[in-house]
């Protein structure tokens, strides 16, 4: 690591040094108090009112600068990205039940290596259906374009040969039930994501086809949870999951897969200071394909928020889960995430923060072992009611047991927004 990465290392740390102590001899926060989503009349956005339903348009525009474009080990190109976000958010103001609908875009432009420019896009909408005083239907859709980053542990093509990003759209549904009795609730949940992968242009002017990556994800899940104590809840859940891809991918292997997840858990809100989700269970996953290494083992995840003070929140986040992948003729990626970070209000308007974050990709199958290092600290301050800035910085790095794998890539963003 360069001097110049171990003061920015050195600058993050300390920045989040001070936040907890600056927070520490704050007044002691009240319940549920936590930096991100606490409420500011004074600077929050009124947005429109439509008759029963307040929309909240928005509209950001920034310039990014990454130092290690196409994720390489060697050769690597640096750039910037100019970047243009809209953003529709229409909530419904009914005294009871609920709708969301959601529209958002982000185009990127590059300035030297225009191969990679962007456009994406998100259409999302939710709704609750409530059913006497402790039961509600609820369902959403959604329809979103996206592209694969460079560094995507599953992207494939090697990025020295291919021309432009790898695009792929997520279009899907669910439809769920809750309903409580008493100490008790209970809650089935039924969803189906279908991924279309659209094909990707070599740099020799060949196409390279990507629609064996094309597959449904069905997703059944139950849940029975129970109050112990006000702000204690243990509960039960079962998820089940099936995949079926369209065809066999180049190397032969039929993909299809269906796989169980047993948890037990527990929701917590400990006088509103310390509020999050744990869990752990068993997860495992067979594959049609014989030759494909099924999986089974440990799961578990959740997130916990304390607030140390009204000024600052710190948070830790655990989740260990199975991946789809199609690479190095592996069945899936048995993938493990542990992230701490902290929130602090440094001024009314201003918000700064830090996380730290490792991800570690084992390729299940085969001998390859991926290993993440992010880490990331910006702040936003909000002008008024209408205006903000945002800025941040990015140090990330992968160590991998296939060769040319690894890369370091330090980002800069800077970025004003706009909003109702």
């Amino acid at each position: 690591m360069s001097r110049v990465q171990q003061a920015l290392w050195a600058g993050a740390a300390g920045i989040a040094l001070v936040c907890i102590a600056g927070g520490a001899v704050a007044q002691d926060p009240g319940r549920g108090e936590f930096v991100r989503d606490r409420a500011r009349p004074e600077i929050d956005p009124l947005g429109v009112r439509l008759g029963s339903f307040l929309l909240y348009p928005a509209l950001s525009t920034g310039l990014v600068y990454n130092d290690n474009v196409f994720a390489t080990q060697n050769n690597t190109k640096s750039d910037f990205i100019a970047t243009v976000v809209p953003r529709f958010d229409l909530r419904s103001n009914f005294g009871r039940h609920e709708l969301r609908l959601t529209a958002e875009a982000e185009a990127g432009r590059y300035f030297d290596n225009t191969s990679e420019n962007y456009v994406d896009y998100n259409l999302a909408g939710t709704g609750r259906l409530d059913v006497g005083t402790e039961g509600a239907f609820t369902g959403g859709f959604g329809h979103r374009r996206a592209h694969e980053g460079r560094g995507d542990p599953d992207s494939q093509v090697n990025v020295n040969d291919r021309d432009e990003p790898i695009l792929y759209t997520v279009t899907g549904g669910n439809a769920g039930y809750r309903q409580g009795f008493g100490r008790f609730n209970a809650s089935i949940r039924f969803g189906a994501d279908f991924l279309d992968f659209q094909d990707v242009e070599r740099r020799n002017a060949t196409t390279v086809a990507q629609d064996f990556r094309n597959r449904w994800i069905y997703q059944t899940q139950a849940r029975l949870g129970y109050e112990i104590l006000p702000g204690y809840e243990a509960f039960l859940r079962g998820t089940h999951t099936a995949i079926a891809y369209d065809r066999r991918d180049p190397a032969g292997f039929q993909r299809d897969s269906d796989g169980f997840e047993a948890v037990v858990g527990a929701r917590l809100d400990i006088t509103g200071l310390i509020v999050g989700e744990v869990f752990a269970g068993y997860l495992e996953r067979d594959y049609d394909d014989a030759r494909l290494k099924d999986f089974d083992g440990l799961t578990f995840g959740g997130r916990l928020d304390w607030a140390v003070t009204q000024l600052t929140t710190v948070y830790g986040i655990a989740r260990r889960s199975v991946l789809e992948t199609t690479r190095f003729n592996a069945s899936s990626i048995e993938q493990t995430l542990f992230a701490v970070g902290v929130d602090h209000e440094l001024l009314r308007q201003f918000i700064v923060d830090a996380q730290l974050r490792r991800i570690t990709d084992v390729f299940q199958g085969v001998s390859i072992e991926d290993q993440y290092w992010r880490a990331t600290v910006g702040g936003t301050y909000t002008f008024n009611r209408n205006m903000f800035v945002n800025a941040g910085y990015t140090y990330e790095t992968r160590d991998s047991d296939a060769v040319g794998r690894d890369y370091d890539a330090n980002i800069v963003t800077l970025r004003l927004g706009f909003r109702l």
